[in-house]
């Protein structure tokens, strides 16, 4: 059952000696502390004529206690009756009996929703707003299109397998591709090039070869192709830079991948590569002082505190799931999902990775800057890079329980570019162009230029022991999921 509706308030509030109404104490407070993250499930009626619906007690309301938090009336209305929407009907039922025996009262209508309905609900409740932060824009020294040779061999070494992949697993006739037709793809987390156009080519290209192994001709089918990124991604750059000989239609999709981006069973391909370890947000316990989980000392999820790992691990299979389900509905039954992702080796510590090491590097020179009152050391503490890279194990079992989508293949392989380069600035460079959003963000503009360039500089002073250091590989994963046909 849900929570769709409320009639009108029934009985009188009780007053308090200055003529306002007593609400319940703790659960406006509560309603205050989580007011962001609550979906409005519940809508009041548009009636004035008594209890706090009254203007001249809602007028009293709005000076005594409402303004004082800085939120509106309606605001707060909002937000109490999608608290009380999340108890469910029988604590509802204790909280404000039908007796009238609560300082206030509303009588609430329960109703099995439609599946509009619901699902209107459901996509208001999943609803993720995006923390994170997109690449650096435009083609400068620091750029991500100058900078994302890593992403781009990732890109690289998986072609022939999502060759395969494609060639194998696509079942064109079950799609429905007869004669001629429009073939959708989506490549999420595209960035601003040109990683993103190597990927859609390549896809392209193997369902060109597997249209053809069935004896049809290729230049009857057309492609669509969805680049899809943040709402404050550089799409100029990318749709600047978009090959001028490409073969497909192009349009830009802006929005958190973690949310609904497409119609229903609108697409035929989705393609997501080294971006789903950016979470949607860092965990609340993490930046808080008083939680076990407090990551001070550390700016990212080193691996070495088991509360730490526990909170960012959470995060991320919530965005991971959010993200499955929103794409089990854009899919087409039988559409295939590309995913490039890295992994930690089980039991290994992501700090003793390549790109933790790194991350730790960061860390101790905002430290370093800190103790010399550079930057400010309560702003440093609250500071964390909102990514997280899962166990190996963890995101296979975290694929295995979703039941929308089948594994058709998982292969594992290692980045090779990790070990051919030697250049500081090389490092320095593409650190500034994956985190300069998120330090401008969290300590200011003034702070971006000073904080590279100590960056930069120790960095050269400590490259080789860097890169003499005992590490571990990461695990390169291509995994591709077919949505289940039921």
């Amino acid at each position: 059952m849900t929570v769709i509706a409320k009639q009108k308030i029934l009985p009188e509030c009780k007053k308090n000696a200055a003529g306002a109404p007593v609400l319940l104490p703790w659960l406006i407070k509560g309603c205050l502390l989580a007011h962001k993250d609550l979906p409005k499930i519940l809508h009041f009626d548009k009636a004035y004529d008594d209890g706090i619906f009254n203007p001249f007690w809602r007028m009293q309301m709005e000076r005594k206690f409402f303004n004082f938090h800085g939120l509106p009336f309606s605001t707060m209305l909002t937000v109490i009756s999608s608290f009380l929407s999340r108890l469910g009907r029988a604590a509802i039922e204790d909280l404000i009996d039908v007796k009238n025996s609560s300082p206030f009262h509303y009588k609430l209508r329960f109703s099995d929703a439609s599946e509009c309905e619901q699902e209107k609900m459901a996509k208001e409740e999943t609803y993720i707003l995006p923390k994170s932060y997109p690449m650096v824009g435009g083609d400068g020294p620091y750029s991500y299109a100058k900078n994302s040779v890593f992403q781009k061999t990732i890109v690289d070494c998986a072609k022939e397998m999502v060759t395969e992949g494609i060639v194998e697993k696509l079942d064109l006739q079950s799609l429905g591709f007869k004669n001629s037709c429009t073939f959708r793809i989506a490549d999420l987390g595209c960035s601003v090039g040109p990683n993103t156009f190597i990927a859609v080519q390549n896809i392209i290209e193997a369902v060109e070869q597997k249209y053809q192994a069935e004896n049809k001709n290729p230049s009857t089918m057309e492609f669509q192709v969805f680049f899809n990124d943040l709402d404050i991604n550089d799409f100029n750059t990318l749709f600047k830079t978009l090959p001028p000989d490409r073969e497909y239609f192009a349009a830009g999709v802006p929005g958190s991948f973690r949310n609904r981006l497409f119609p229903k069973s609108s697409l035929h391909i989705v393609h997501c590569s080294t971006t789903l370890h950016w979470l949607s947000k860092i965990p609340d316990e993490i930046v808080d002082s008083k939680s076990p989980a407090w990551n001070k000392g550390s700016i990212h999820c080193n691996g070495f505190a088991k509360e730490v790992v526990e909170a960012y691990s959470a995060q991320f299979k919530n965005d991971m799931n959010s993200f499955f389900n929103a794409r089990a509905k854009e899919l087409v039954p039988g559409g295939l999902m590309l995913i490039l992702i890295s992994t930690v080796p089980d039991g290994v510590p992501a700090s003793n990775t390549f790109e933790g090491m790194h991350y730790d590097f960061l860390g101790s020179c905002l430290y370093d800057m800190a103790k010399m009152g550079l930057i400010s050391e309560e702003k440093l503490d609250s500071f964390n890079l909102s990514l997280y890279f899962p166990f190996y194990g963890e995101f296979e079992a975290l694929i295995r329980r979703n039941e929308n989508f089948t594994i058709e293949r998982m292969d594992k392989f290692t980045n090779p570019t990790r070990k051919m380069v030697s250049s500081a600035e090389f490092y320095s460079s593409h650190m500034r162009a994956g985190f300069e959003g998120l330090v401008k963000e969290h300590f200011g503009d003034q702070f971006v230029e000073p904080i590279f360039n100590y960056y930069s500089t120790k960095l050269e002073e400590n490259i080789g022991s860097i890169l003499d250091a005992e590490i571990h590989d990461k695990i390169e994963l291509l995994v591709l999921l077919k949505r289940n046909t039921n």
